[in-house]
């Protein structure tokens, strides 16, 4: 085509259509963007809690009878796996468990089962160690411990333990106890041992 054709072409185009195309076309509404954007920000909002806490829990890692521990050594702070666990009680001539959520500590799971069977807090929890036939190997600056597959739970409370062996039966309490104690931890025990001893201050507020 020359280009006096294409000059007579356009000129033959309607004034009409000319002036609409100069005209402002109206935009678009974009709405659907407003809304995706405040969906979007209404997610991260709600979901961040929730990211805070997984992110807790997977960085806990296993230290003894506690169970999942996990600290940071800069800040000193220390947080505490909290799971549902089964105390252990008796109930007339049976021992029964609820089940209640709670930090993975002995403390707490002994103090828990003491009070599902109505102990005072003059009842302690002295120790609670754990025993393995694993090996310590000191490389000079580290000590590093392998885990064993056989393991123990020597566990020692005050003595006072004995005044309820009275009102409630005593093979049952005792019972009720390894139950709780060896439960909660995750670990198949191959012995326990339980040693009642004297103590001094074996008070709780």
């Amino acid at each position: 085509m020359r280009a006096e054709d294409l000059l007579d072409a356009i000129g033959q185009v309607d004034d009409g259509c000319v002036q609409r195309a100069r005209e402002k076309q109206p935009a678009r509404k974009r709405g659907w963007l407003a809304v995706g954007a405040l969906a979007a920000c209404l997610v991260l909002v709600l979901c961040s809690p929730l990211m805070i806490a997984l992110r807790g829990a997977n960085s806990a890692a296993p230290e003894g009878i506690g169970g999942d521990k996990t600290g940071d050594a800069e800040n000193g702070d220390l947080a505490i796996q909290y799971a549902d666990t089964r105390i252990y009680y008796v109930d007339g001539d049976t021992v029964r468990y609820a089940v209640r959520y709670l930090p993975q500590t002995a403390e707490e799971i002994f103090t828990a089962w003491r009070e599902k069977n109505d102990i005072g807090g003059e009842v302690v929890l002295l120790d609670a160690v754990i025993e393995d036939n694993g090996t310590t190997v000191d490389n000079g600056e580290t000590v590093e411990h392998t885990v064993g597959d056989y393991f123990i739970l020597r566990l020692t409370v005050s003595e006072n333990l004995k005044e309820y062996f009275e009102a409630l039966d005593e093979a049952l309490l005792l019972d009720s106890l390894k139950h709780t104690m060896t439960g909660y931890s995750g670990i198949d025990f191959d012995e326990y041992h339980l040693q009642l001893r004297a103590c001094k201050s074996a008070t709780i507020d």
